[in-house]
């Protein structure tokens, strides 16, 4: 089933988490989207098979929003700051990673848009 939003039909999405706690208010509020409780679980595997379904359903591009935990870049950590090392923050690397895989197997543009709160 295709949901409409913006003039725009989502043809097949996914939900991907690293927190336990959002993972549960996901499932309680029965998001429409296939939810994968670690986003590190997502493969090259997964993305091609990911690719091949959306452009099956008629998919014309590929949208991934990432967001990703600002523990280490928070300004309130003040000298003590690891920034993209944090081991919360460096999931901000599987983004580019993901898009890349998804690139190698879709046949429609895919476009990457990564959001964190202001610091």
């Amino acid at each position: 089933m295709a949901a409409t939003c913006a003039n725009a039909d989502i043809v097949i999405a996914v939900a991907a988490e690293n927190c336990p706690f959002a993972s549960s208010v996901a499932k309680r509020n029965n998001i429409a989207e296939t939810l994968v409780e670690d986003v590190k679980l997502l493969t090259q595997g997964w993305a091609e098979e990911f690719a091949k379904e959306a452009i099956a359903k008629g998919a014309k591009l590929i949208l991934i929003v990432a967001g990703f935990p600002c523990k280490g870049l928070s300004s309130c950590r003040e000298q003590e700051r690891p920034n993209l090392r944090d081991r919360h923050s460096k999931l901000f690397g599987l983004a580019p990673k993901i898009r890349a895989w998804l690139k190698r197997f879709a046949e429609v543009p895919v476009l990457l848009i990564a959001e964190n709160a202001v610091m």
